[in-house]
């Protein structure tokens, strides 16, 4: 819809301030890809289980699993992710056994297995999601690079937002080159990030999620990587199971109908000047209560707010904005 600027009151002596409002529409269905780190430290212990098995059991047990529970609201995708190591298929676990891994060692760097994001997709994700994980390395940076290349300009005009929620326990490496196993592999942890920040460009927020918490080192790099991921939400670093669930219930609530298309694109450095009301009352800017503008197109409510507008039927969300914070 067209809108219309207006002259709202300025102060004594000072010309009026030009504002504009812009409309806004609810999104499509919601898409979240889960890019899972599984790589042969994911046997370590997490809380009474294992990394890989707590989860499978928050993503993916039957009766309580977040997938099963949500599978016709969102569109989900998988990808799994690991590269070659060192020990081929086996690996030795925390209490000094070792474990053989049921594939292959990667051939391919990064080896991705994919589900493509599919409403009513549980039990497609369920039969890909292995009782192991693969067993290699940690190329995140290359399984990133699938999602950069799949959406080269950015998701559909008519599609719903799109997230990632990335599942990792361990720093991103580089054991693809040749020798890599016998020399200081290169720091690929800057192109992580970098990735991040480019999938944000094309509207595409990333969620963090480190099933190493007591990992410091590691924390220091994803926190790096949830502030590029443009959710405006830090490391996620559950303990055990019900921290874990709890987690993924928070990440995907906020892509769960509270996403809107705008009419006009805002200018992301000058996305707090905008007013955003919500049944009268307004709304603070990157608020966990409030709103927060993920690209140029996109108002994302939040927490109660996110809570207040589902909950009322003919609820009614109304945006004004300066208008030379409008992009031209």
């Amino acid at each position: 819809d067209a809108a219309v600027p207006q002259d709202l009151d300025a102060g004594p002596g000072e010309p009026p301030a030009c504002r504009t409002p812009v409309s806004v529409r609810a999104n499509g269905t919601a898409t979240v890809w889960l890019v899972i780190d599984a790589s042969g430290s994911m046997l370590e212990s997490f809380g009474t289980s294992t990394r890989w098995e707590a989860l499978h059991q928050a993503l993916l047990e039957p009766s309580r699993g977040l997938v099963k529970s949500l599978e016709s609201q969102l569109r989900w995708g998988l990808i799994l992710f690991d590269g070659p190591a060192p020990n081929g298929n086996m690996a030795v676990l925390p209490d000094g056994g070792v474990v053989t891994f049921p594939v292959d060692p990667a051939a391919t760097c990064p080896r991705i297995q994919t589900i493509e994001p599919q409403p009513n997709n549980y039990a497609a994700l369920s039969a890909a999601f292995p009782m192991l994980p693969l067993g290699g390395s940690t190329p995140t940076d290359k399984a990133l690079n699938e999602l950069l290349m799949r959406y080269g300009t950015g998701p559909a005009v008519d599609e719903g937002p799109v997230s990632i929620v990335l599942a990792t326990d361990g720093a991103p490496n580089d054991l693809c080159t040749q020798g890599g196993f016998l020399q200081p592999p290169p720091d690929v942890r800057p192109f992580v990030v970098a990735n991040v920040k480019q999938l944000l460009a094309r509207g595409i927020t990333t969620y963090t999620l480190s099933l190493a918490y007591q990992d410091q080192q590691l924390m220091q790099h994803l926190s790096e990587v949830a502030a590029a991921g443009g959710t405006g939400k830090p490391v996620f670093t559950p303990e055990d199971l019900p921290a874990l669930s709890a987690a993924l219930q928070e990440i995907v609530g906020k892509e769960n109908g509270c996403s809107f298309r705008l009419s006009s694109r805002i200018a992301l450095a000058r996305a707090c000047e905008a007013h955003v009301e919500l049944n009268g009352e307004a709304l603070a800017c990157n608020d966990p209560n409030g709103f927060l503008v993920h690209d140029a197109a996109t108002l994302q409510l939040s927490g109660r707010a996110c809570e207040r507008y589902r909950a009322a039927s003919g609820a009614k969300l109304g945006i004004d904005v300066p208008c030379n914070a409008l992009e031209r």
